[in-house]
């Protein structure tokens, strides 16, 4: 037996060697990742989710939607946020969806079709997880778009959202009676800028629980890590106090209304953020 492994040595300890890379380096990077294409109604092309769902205790339900027919899954894949999911206990889905352009031209595009869509959403949701939890929201782009519409659409359901650069917005346009609080996030360079202005404007007029993020020298995309990291933050302020303790601060960004800080303590990062406000034409 000595000689057999004497003689069998280096194959051996080459097996070992490539059992440990397997254990160290490819099986932590299997992804927990998990997809279900879901039913389309009109105006939608194509719809689809993707989740991880903790094994014990969920305490709560993140849904997050990339931009214009994003099907890529990139923001559960996102370590940042399986990691805020993660530590929150709660189950982690994308909702994927793409629309032609005609439907877009139309005015159906899936963004727009929300309870429709939600509801397809919502139903295999629970499908999946049986129960009743609180929704957080986040979107980007049509994403938030999709959020903004969900939130008037079911706004019992939602206990905070935010919204990176939506669009499609503008003065006057219906918000919804009964939304939850927020955070609109946009950037200086986005062509949704000013769309993302009057949403947040109005929704301050009609006395909504909003607050404004407007970062200088952003664009459309991607998300600086420093803004979505404060989006986590913000949401974890909702997670970790009901809506009884949270102790709400007006704040204000070069003397104008900037809305509502659900807590205190999150006046320095927000502060920390490189942030105009105003109208497109004013920053200009």
């Amino acid at each position: 037996m000595k000689k057999w492994i004497k003689k069998h040595l280096i194959a051996i300890l080459s097996v070992c060697a490539v059992c440990c890379f397997i254990l160290a380096f490819v099986i932590p990077r299997l992804s927990p990742v998990r997809f279900r294409k879901l039913d389309t109604p009109p105006g939608t092309s194509y719809a689809g989710i993707y989740y991880i769902i903790p094994e014990g205790k969920v305490s709560g339900i993140l849904i997050v939607i990339h931009g214009w027919n994003n099907l890529k899954g990139e923001l559960i894949s996102d370590p940042h946020w399986q990691e805020f999911a993660r530590k929150n206990n709660l189950a982690l889905f994308e909702a994927s969806y793409a629309s032609d352009r005609d439907s877009l031209n139309n005015g159906v595009p899936y963004h727009n079709n929300v309870p429709a869509n939600g509801k397809i959403l919502l139903d295999a949701i629970h499908e999946l997880l049986p129960g009743n939890f609180p929704i957080y929201l986040f979107g980007h782009s049509a994403g938030a778009q999709y959020i903004t519409r969900f939130i008037q659409w079911k706004p019992e359901l939602v206990r905070a959202w935010v919204a990176n650069s939506h669009g499609w917005y503008s003065s006057g346009m219906d918000i919804g009676e009964n939304i939850p609080p927020g955070l609109v996030i946009t950037g200086e360079t986005d062509g949704n800028y000013q769309s993302c202005w009057e949403y947040f404007r109005d929704g301050i007029a009609q006395g909504k629980k909003m607050l404004w993020c407007g970062v200088k020298n952003m664009g459309h995309y991607p998300l600086l890590p420093e803004p979505a990291e404060f989006a986590r933050k913000y949401l974890q302020c909702f997670i970790d106090h009901d809506d009884g303790q949270l102790k709400w601060v007006e704040v204000e960004l070069d003397g104008k209304n900037a809305g509502y800080l659900p807590d205190a303590n999150l006046m320095e990062d927000w502060k920390k953020l490189d942030l105009l406000i105003g109208d497109e034409e004013e920053i200009l």
